[in-house]
């Protein structure tokens, strides 16, 4: 959903953040840096973007903790 975000002036422009900052994070991806996940929920949110299903966790399959 970051890239739908980062790559739509629209959905940008939800945010109500600068235009230079949406190509800023463009560039970094586009480099393959990574950006925060604190930082990307929080630029979705702000957009409007809702959560869809909370993050699962899944046990470890190995057995040797048993």
């Amino acid at each position: 959903m970051f890239d739908i975000l980062v790559n739509s002036p629209y959905y940008w422009s939800l945010t109500g953040r600068n235009n230079g900052l949406r190509r800023q994070y463009v560039h970094t991806l586009g480099r393959g840096e990574g950006i925060s996940l604190d930082k990307k929920e929080q630029l979705l949110a702000e957009a409007g973007f809702t959560v869809a299903q909370e993050k699962l966790w899944n046990l470890p399959s190995d057995k040797s903790i048993e």
